[in-house]
């Protein structure tokens, strides 16, 4: 048996539902750019440190009591690390209009839930583009030293630059 939520956490996992994701959405754009293999490499070392993003959520027995974290049997990083290409000369309209389709795409059940969609050409550099739910960094941002990223937009953008690029 994996981890039981805490009540604040199973009430915030309650509150998502498709007209309501609890997803946190943030962008990271690279003026430099970086190999796919070295943003794997750094997801694995840095943010597959945190067991929570080996596991999936998984509901109460019937419905009753709080859900659990258990590890995912099938984990693939494979299964959260996507590479896009907007195509060639695309600046940040075709950017937003990528995000915007994200924002509304739920999680696929008994995943892990996050993901990263890696843009190796956007600009002169590359782009990322991470969606977690809410819950799997509530905890976990409160722990992270606050010279990481000073002033983030959001706890994605924070999760990302303390694993990425610290």
């Amino acid at each position: 048996m994996g981890s039981l939520f805490r009540n604040v956490d199973a009430s915030w996992f309650r509150m998502d539902d498709p007209t309501n994701l609890m997803v946190v959405t943030g962008v990271l754009v690279l003026d430099a750019p970086v190999p796919v293999a070295r943003i794997r490499e750094l997801l694995e070392k840095r943010l597959l440190r945190f067991h929570r993003f080996r596991c999936r959520v998984v509901p109460p027995v019937g419905g009753v009591g709080l859900p659990s974290w258990e590890p995912d049997p099938d984990f693939s990083i494979d299964r959260h690390l996507t590479v896009v290409r907007l195509g060639p000369g695309a600046g940040d309209p075709a950017l937003q209009a990528f995000v915007s389709e994200q924002l509304s795409e739920p999680f696929p059940e008994g995943r892990p839930i996050w993901s990263i969609h890696f843009i190796e050409h956007f600009g002169g550099g590359s782009a990322l583009v991470a969606r977690i739910l809410f819950i799997a960094v509530r905890r976990l941002s409160s722990r992270m030293p606050a010279s990481t990223a000073p002033l983030a937009a959001s706890m994605a953008t924070t999760l990302l630059s303390a694993t990425l690029l610290t």
